[in-house]
């Protein structure tokens, strides 16, 4: 089933290629990146969610997944004036673990790729059919850079970091973590953003916080899955992603974090958070209408409710 899904990936990625004229600089920038996360299925049990609406990601952000998830990483740069090289590195606890780098050239009448993809490697730092995989035991760190035929390029650094999940077995269902689509799934995350700071480098223990997550029910519809409160305290050292702001030449720092609660009866759940960690405490709380499947809501750190 993965080669199949690697093989679909590889003929998507071509059809979509076209070759272009090199335009003047003047009329030409540089490409956009996509990286894209996808679970690798096990054969039975919960394999894993990435946040839902960052499985595919352009620009320099953090992206919570499932701990413990197998998580397969491809990507593609595009640009209508053609891409000369795409790179992709993807490291784990300071280890490199692929690095990849696709070219393009001109053909016999000069015209280039107006795409590069890699949705895999071949052992020796080219593209190729050995897909790139990662378990979540720890921070994945993925730098992907792309350039056009007149050196103008463009960086990007995803930010991958485990999130606790938590599927209650029992209450006859289970969501997107524990089976059918009868039941819901809430993937909680809280964004703490930090700065501004003249680096973009930080220390190890920069995210660390000791967070409560709670969901507790309210009026519920459904007739299967989970009914009785959740509470997990866990605590927490993701790897922070930064954001450059240009006027000042100054950096936000990120600190992200998250929890996944599966099979959980659909209807009204009250979802909140409390948390001690750099800048001090803060809780917050609000109320999610859980429908079948997996339902997403976010938290910024020192402000009250949720999006």
């Amino acid at each position: 089933m993965k080669r199949l899904a690697l093989a679909g990936l590889i003929l998507l990625f071509a059809a979509c290629a076209h070759n272009v004229t090199i335009p003047p600089a003047g009329n030409d920038a540089a490409p956009t990146i996509l990286i894209n996360a996808f679970i690798v299925q096990q054969p039975s049990g919960y394999s894993g969610d990435v946040e839902p609406g960052k499985e595919n990601v352009g620009t320099t952000t953090s992206v919570g997944v499932t701990e413990g998830a197998r998580v397969m990483f491809s990507g593609s740069a595009k640009n209508p004036g053609g891409v000369q090289q795409f790179s992709v590195t993807v490291k784990q606890a300071d280890k490199v673990l692929s690095q990849v780098t696709a070219t393009g050239a001109p053909d016999s009448s000069g015209n280039v790729p107006d795409q590069l993809s890699i949705v895999g490697s071949n052992g020796a730092g080219g593209p190729g059919s050995q897909s790139i995989e990662v378990t979540m035991s720890a921070p994945v760190i993925v730098t992907a850079t792309a350039a056009n035929f007149h050196a103008m390029s463009q960086t990007i650094t995803i930010t991958y970091n485990p999130v606790p999940s938590s599927v209650i077995i029992g209450g006859g269902g289970g969501g997107p973590g524990g089976g059918g689509p009868t039941t819901a799934s809430l993937f909680l995350t809280v964004d703490h953003l930090l700065g501004p700071f003249q680096t973009q480098t930080f220390p190890p223990d920069f995210c660390r916080a000791t967070l409560t997550w709670t969901v507790t029910p309210l009026t519920l519809t459904g007739t299967t899955g989970l009914t009785t409160p959740f509470k997990n305290t866990v605590m927490a050292n993701p790897a922070p992603s930064a954001t450059y702001d240009a006027p000042s030449g100054l950096y936000t720092a990120h600190c992200p974090y998250g929890q996944m609660v599966g099979n959980l009866r659909t209807g009204t759940w009250n979802a909140a958070v409390s948390a001690d960690g750099a800048g001090g405490s803060w809780q917050a709380q609000c109320q999610v209408t859980a429908s079948p499947g997996m339902n997403v809501r976010r938290f910024l750190w020192g402000q009250p409710g949720c999006q």
